[in-house]
């Protein structure tokens, strides 16, 4: 599972990573942009050229684009106009805020094709404190003619950075009106313990749902609780209880739902590991009076990369193959 991570995380962050020496990247301006709002716009479905895909990105206040020749400026926003345009109904440009470890959303603009240009639909704007967490996010529509504020959410944060409060706001004429909250708290290690959920109701917060959250003293989180509100009191409605192995291997995500006065049985997962690998995840449902299989990954490994995965399901009495996967 962890390499599964690991695949994931290298493909949303390969934009970033211009400059890998596994990628062609070509420069396409040599002036850089501002230092402080670089404009980067989106690739939709990678954008499409003559039917290559190709890979846009800033970094550093430049754009490179890849596999391609050198373009100026000019001809790369025509590629992203003209390319869009063609192949794309919808379109978001964004503003970032790019830091030594990534970058921060300062706008983002949402438009539509409407036959012969690109119209304004929604845009959102993003603030931030001193260390750079995000302290409000203001929702803006197009009316035709200039941009009005429809909602807005804002962020508080304990001394730890934790977030502590996110707020939901509609605009009614020039009065910011309560909808929804959420409350998070920490322990001592900066775990989670608690999340919940309460909605507007005309002059109190009503209680909707909560979770809570229980870790073992390597911080493993080991319970999770959702209940539901009713009036002042928190309802039982399901939780899962998680088991690690000697390393903090997961090795069971066991999952319970509130009956009566009990807490029931209704699914696990369980993990077998080789060489700190997950090999086997092992999917059963409790009929009411054992566990039955349902499904089964198992994957296989060369050196501690991902080679293959196989998912099978369980038919009466034997496993079937469903869909096998191989990475290179």
């Amino acid at each position: 599972m962890k390499s599964i991570v690991s695949i994931v995380a290298i493909t949303l962050f390969s934009t970033f990573q211009v400059l890998s020496q596994d990628r062609d990247y070509n420069l396409v301006s040599e002036e850089r942009l501002s230092p402080e709002k670089r404009i980067e716009v989106h690739r939709i479905n990678s954008g499409i050229l003559n039917g290559q895909t190709e890979d846009f990105s800033i970094h550093d206040g430049y754009i490179f684009q890849g596999r391609k020749g050198k373009l100026s400026k000019e001809q790369a926003r025509d590629f992203f106009e003209s390319e869009i345009v063609k192949s794309h109904d919808t379109r978001r440009i964004v503003m970032k805020s790019f830091l030594d470890n990534g970058f921060l959303l300062i706008e983002s603009i949402r438009q539509f094709w409407d036959g012969s240009s690109w119209v304004n639909s929604v845009k959102s704007l993003h603030t931030y404190d001193e260390n750079n967490n995000q302290t409000l996010v203001l929702h803006q529509f197009w009316d035709g003619t200039e941009w009005m504020d429809y909602s807005r959410e804002t962020f508080a944060y304990d001394e730890n950075y934790n977030r502590i409060e996110w707020l939901y706001q509609s605009l009614d004429g020039s009065i910011w009106l309560n909808v929804w909250k959420r409350t998070y708290t920490y322990d001592g290690n900066n775990n989670q313990t608690g999340l919940s959920y309460q909605a507007w109701d005309v002059s109190y917060w009503r209680n909707v749902w909560q979770n809570t959250y229980a870790y073992d003293e390597n911080n493993n989180q080991t319970e999770w609780i959702h209940q539901y509100g009713s009036g002042t009191i928190w309802l039982n409605d399901s939780k899962q209880e998680y088991t690690y192995d000697e390393n903090n291997n997961m090795t069971e995500r066991l999952r319970k739902f509130w009956s009566g006065s009990n807490w029931w049985n209704e699914w696990r997962d369980k993990y077998t590991y080789h060489d700190g690998n997950m090999v086997i995840a092992l999917n059963q449902y409790w009929d009411g009076e054992f566990w039955t299989n349902s499904w089964h990954w198992q994957y296989t490994y060369d050196e501690n990369i991902l080679m293959e995965s196989l998912w099978r399901i369980w038919s009466a009495s034997f496993w079937v193959n469903v869909n096998k996967y191989i990475y290179s």
